[in-house]
């Protein structure tokens, strides 16, 4: 969780995921705490591959925030998910 202050309020936020909106609340002396729109998970464009090799990705769920590496998984998650309804193991 982060905070970010200004001179009359606070923006608590949690990050997003891949496949969770972030949470993000504001609170204010006169209002107390009120939730606000969270921001959606964006994948960083500027990691890719490169990432694995310098093994910069600390956890499995890392590699959706290389855009280059998270796109295949979909891409590979999307093959899987139509062959398992068209196939007779179904």
């Amino acid at each position: 969780m982060t905070v970010s202050p200004s001179d009359d309020k606070l923006i608590p936020c949690t990050p997003a995921t891949p496949n969770q909106v972030g949470q993000k609340w504001e609170w204010t002396a006169s209002a107390g705490f009120k939730e606000i729109q969270g921001e959606a998970f964006v994948a960083d464009t500027s990691k890719g591959w490169d990432q694995l090799r310098e093994r910069s990705v600390t956890h499995p769920a890392g590699l959706l925030d290389c855009a280059e590496v998270g796109a295949e998984i979909n891409r590979l998650v999307e093959q899987i998910k139509r062959f398992s309804t068209t196939s007779c193991l179904a």
